[in-house]
C-alpha cells in the first residue's frame, strides 16, 4: 500500500510539472515580442531582415542585451582588431565596443566580421555575458563544449537543440530565443521545423520579414 501511494505521488508530481511546462511553454513570436518590450530589437533593425546571423549582425542586438537585461559593467580595454573597418559601418562602433570590453575576441586579432555566426560562437559569447569564461575545453571536446554545458547546467532549454549543431549557422530566431531562455530559465520555447533545422539557414518565420510583420502586428493590437 505504501509503494503504491508513493507511485501516485510520483506520478501527481510528474503531471503536475508536465502541466505547468506546457502553460509556460512560449513560441517565437513570444520571444520575439519580449526582445522588441526589451529593447534588444527594433521595428527598424536592419537584422530582421536576416535569415541566419554574420559575426557583424549579432553585435547590436548582444551590446542592447548587455545594456537593456542584463546590464552589466565593462571596461573598455581598447580593441585591437585589425578587420573591424571591414565591417558595415552600422555595425562597426558596436564591435568595437564588444571587442573592447573582451567579450567579442576573434582570433588571431581578426574579427571576421561578414562570416556566419555559428551555434557554438554564439553561445560562447552570451554565455560569457552572463555567467563569464570558462576553462578551455578537454582534449577531443569542442572547444564550445564547457559553454555548452554550463548552459545545461544553468536550465536554459533553448541550449537543447543547438547542442549537437555547434558548427551550424545561428539563426536569427534561434538566438532570440536563447536569450529569452537565459532570462526565463527552467522554461520551455516551442520548437518548429524551421528552428530546429539550422542547416538550411532559414528561420522558422515564413518568409524574411515575416518577424518584422508580426512584430508590428503585435504593436499595433
Amino acid at each position: 500500500m505504501l509503494m503504491m501511494r508513493k507511485y501516485f505521488l510520483g506520478m501527481m508530481v510528474w503531471a503536475f510539472f508536465l502541466v505547468v511546462g506546457n502553460v509556460f511553454a512560449v513560441d517565437p513570436v513570444d520571444t520575439f515580442k519580449w526582445a522588441y518590450d526589451r529593447g534588444i530589437l527594433s521595428l527598424h533593425s536592419w537584422v530582421l531582415w536576416s535569415s541566419v546571423l554574420k559575426r557583424q549582425e549579432v553585435a547590436p542586438i548582444l551590446l542592447k542585451y548587455i545594456l537593456e537585461v542584463s546590464k552589466k559593467d565593462y571596461t573598455d580595454r581598447g580593441c585591437k582588431a585589425s578587420d573591424i573597418y571591414q565591417a558595415d559601418t552600422a555595425y562597426q562602433n558596436d564591435l568595437k565596443t564588444l571587442c573592447g570590453f573582451g567579450i567579442f575576441i576573434g582570433e588571431k586579432n581578426k574579427l571576421l566580421p561578414k562570416q556566419y555566426l555559428s551555434n557554438a560562437q554564439a553561445i560562447t559569447l552570451v554565455m560569457r555575458v552572463v555567467d563569464g569564461y570558462q576553462k578551455e575545453a578537454s582534449w577531443g571536446e569542442h572547444r564550445a563544449a564547457p559553454y555548452f554545458k554550463r548552459a545545461k547546467e544553468l536550465w536554459y532549454e533553448w541550449i537543447t537543440p543547438l547542442y549537437y549543431k555547434k558548427n551550424l549557422p545561428m539563426t536569427l530566431e534561434n538566438f532570440i530565443n536563447f536569450l529569452y531562455s537565459v532570462e526565463h530559465p527552467h522554461q520551455s520555447v516551442s520548437q518548429t521545423e524551421m528552428s530546429v533545422d539550422t542547416s538550411n539557414q532559414k528561420s522558422s518565420f515564413k518568409s524574411s520579414d515575416d518577424a518584422l510583420l508580426k512584430l508590428a502586428e503585435i504593436m499595433s493590437s
